[in-house]
């Protein structure tokens, strides 16, 4: 990684694991960040904490997450009451 012929390296997942191996067997952490800069490391964090918030916060099922008859309601005090401001077509 270090000979490769770019101003800015790009790490790919393989060199990022290769670095939490070498984090893993060293006796302190930040002996295996000598050439990462600290904004690249928060970058990295900051990422794994999107893609994990963007899993865990997805839908589980593809059912509404409301039931059938909530809803048939909703259209139907929709339509019988359009002075409130909502359409029935908003509704749907």
């Amino acid at each position: 990684m270090l000979d490769r012929s770019v101003k800015w390296p790009y790490f790919a997942p393989s060199d990022r694991g290769l670095f939490i191996l070498l984090a893993s067997r060293m006796h302190s952490w930040h002996e295996a960040l000598l050439i990462i800069k600290p904004e690249t490391v928060l970058r990295w964090h900051r990422q794994g904490l999107r893609l994990f918030w963007k899993r865990e916060s997805r839908a589980r099922s593809q059912e509404p997450k409301f039931p059938v008859e909530t809803m048939a309601l909703i259209k139907e005090m929709a339509t019988n009451n359009q002075l409130w401001g909502a359409s029935a077509s908003k509704v749907n």
